[in-house]
């Protein structure tokens, strides 16, 4: 075992198609709310280009280098919480590909903030749909993700501070 108990591996063993399918978006939460990039980038396929469609903050990345620079050039600045749930998967055996919606609920605070009970962070809701794929690895990851920011509460400051 990792000396560090948080330290995750990028891949599970034995897992069931469904069981990596999951994986694959859990590993983009844990890699962010860890900031563990290797993670989070683990989770994007690497046959072909993965792309991100996120049109609250106006973005439209390809690759998995853009996806994860743009997304932990602005985690630096935060402690995050991101948690997913309502999952449905649409995945018929013996397919190399699978679609995946759900719903999320994430909180930021600026670094150093979040344990402070009197300083307000940044809650949002959100819909997710994945398109994800099983590589030649046969390890499942995500090709294209889709991001629909249904609510917001708290302090917009907190994720202003994106580079």
């Amino acid at each position: 075992m990792a000396a560090d108990p948080w330290t995750q591996p990028h891949t599970l063993p034995n897992l069931t198609p469904k069981e990596g399918i999951l994986d694959a978006i859990n590993r983009i939460t844990w890699g962010l709310d860890l900031h563990d990039r290797a993670l989070f980038k683990s989770a994007f396929s690497t046959q072909g280009t993965p792309k991100l469609h996120f049109p609250f903050r106006q973005l439209d990345l390809s690759g998995r280098d853009e996806i994860s620079t743009k997304f932990f050039n602005g985690v630096k600045y935060h402690e995050t919480d991101h948690q997913i749930s309502n999952v449905r998967i649409s995945y018929e055996a013996g397919r190399k590909e699978a679609r995946v919606w759900a719903m999320g609920q994430n909180q930021h605070h600026n670094k150093g903030e979040a344990l402070k009970t009197r300083v307000e962070g940044r809650m949002t809701g959100a819909r997710y749909v994945f398109d994800v794929v099983e590589d030649s690895d046969e390890v499942w990851r995500v090709m294209e993700w889709w991001v629909e920011i249904t609510w917001e509460g708290g302090d917009p400051s907190v994720v202003g501070k994106v580079e």
